[in-house]
């Protein structure tokens, strides 16, 4: 059996929330993990310091706030509050299953089960349990033109941060690996138009 990896965390105890019936505080318990959780990548790859990276929840609502402005502005064809709708679950699963990078080198296909399954047991006492499933299989299957901006702006997320990082990594070669192919990666025209901005001199 393959070795789990260690999720890198804040020095936080959010498991000292107390044990409870209702359903609302159970829930927020996972939010509170994701507040915790670092982005695993700029930490155990990349060297970024622990006092300085990001969470995963912050990536939740830096990209789901950036698309729903740009999606606003750029693109009124689409339904831009189901682009952040998408983007406040997209990796809310992750509060159980921790957040893998590419370097992790885990099957993707366990990686989506498992993903999944994470996803079912948050809301298991929700009736609305299927409203917040579907958004996040609708993202994950990137159908329709809402679910492909919104992976296009999760991706071009992490191309922002890593120029915000490169200076704090102890790592070479960061946002050169995170801006090659970028524009193959991504898309949307409007994602596109923005990474153009970025790398300009």
């Amino acid at each position: 059996m393959k070795e789990e990896i260690s999720m890198t965390k804040k020095d936080l105890n959010v498991r000292s929330l107390q044990e409870s019936n209702n359903r609302f505080i159970e829930f927020y318990k996972h939010l509170a993990e994701l507040k915790i959780l670092f982005r695993q990548g700029w930490v155990r790859k990349w060297g970024v310091s622990q006092n300085k990276a990001e969470s995963v929840a912050d990536h939740m609502f830096s990209t789901a706030v950036f698309a729903l402005v740009c999606a606003k502005e750029l693109r009124p064809d689409l339904d831009a509050p189901h682009v952040a709708l998408m983007l406040l679950v997209h990796d809310l699963s992750e509060s159980i299953t921790g957040d893998y990078t590419p370097s992790d080198n885990k099957d993707p296909v366990e990686k989506e089960t498992q993903e999944r399954e994470a996803l079912i047991k948050i809301f298991a006492k929700f009736e609305a349990k299927k409203f917040f499933v579907d958004l996040w299989e609708e993202y994950q299957k990137a159908q329709t033109p809402e679910a492909q901006f919104a992976k296009d702006f999760d991706k071009l997320d992490a191309v922002i941060m890593s120029s915000v990082y490169k200076k704090c990594s102890t790592q070479k070669g960061m946002q050169k690996e995170f801006s090659s192919g970028a524009h193959e990666k991504i898309t949307g025209i409007e994602a596109q138009d923005i990474l153009d901005a970025l790398n300009q001199k």
